[in-house]
């Protein structure tokens, strides 16, 4: 990440993945003073499992694969 500048770069490739309640994830930007986002690439896996968050709002980008999003009770 490149601090000091108006941007931060993240390198995903250099970021190791940790376990989630969904899988594993990959983050970025966790660090930024203005915590107004972050970035993550997760890997959903069979064992996810249902959550939500209080204070934080997710965007889901969904790039392959099959399953079933569950927002506020709607799928």
């Amino acid at each position: 990440m490149n601090h000091g500048k108006n941007y931060q770069i993240a390198d995903f490739e250099k970021i190791s993945p940790v376990n989630c309640s969904c899988g594993q994830t990959q983050r970025a930007f966790l660090d930024d003073q203005d915590k107004t986002a972050s970035f993550h690439i997760v890997k959903i896996s069979d064992s996810g499992r249902k959550h939500y968050h209080k204070k934080m709002t997710e965007i889901y980008y969904i790039l392959d694969g099959e399953g079933i999003l569950e927002l506020d009770e709607d799928e």
